[in-house]
C-alpha cells in the first residue's frame, strides 16, 4: 500500500496530466480544423466529413477531461490531508 506522500505525488501528477491532456486535445482539434479546409479544397469531402466526426469526439473527450479536472479540484479542496497548493496547478 502506498504511503500518504506517494498518494499526494500521484494526485499532483494526475492534476498536471489532466491539464496537459485538456490543452493538448485542443491543439489537435485546431490542427484537424485546418486539415478539414485542406481536404475540402482538394475535393476530399468524405475525408473532411470524417475529420469533422473526429473533432466532435475529441471535443466530447475534452469535456470529460474537464469534468475529471473539476472532480479532482473538488476532491483536493474538500480533503484535509491533501495539500491545497495542488489547486494552483489545476
Amino acid at each position: 500500500m502506498q504511503n500518504q506522500g506517494e498518494q499526494r505525488t500521484d494526485i499532483e501528477k494526475l492534476n498536471i496530466l489532466l491539464l496537459h491532456w485538456h490543452n493538448h486535445g485542443y491543439d489537435h482539434i485546431r490542427d484537424q480544423e485546418k486539415w478539414i479546409k485542406q481536404a475540402e479544397q482538394a475535393g476530399l469531402s468524405e475525408v473532411a466529413e470524417e475529420l469533422r466526426k473526429v473533432i466532435h469526439h475529441s471535443q466530447k473527450a475534452n469535456r470529460h477531461i474537464a469534468h475529471a479536472r473539476m472532480s479532482l479540484k473538488n476532491r483536493i479542496a474538500s480533503h484535509p490531508a491533501i495539500p491545497k497548493e495542488y489547486l494552483r496547478l489545476a
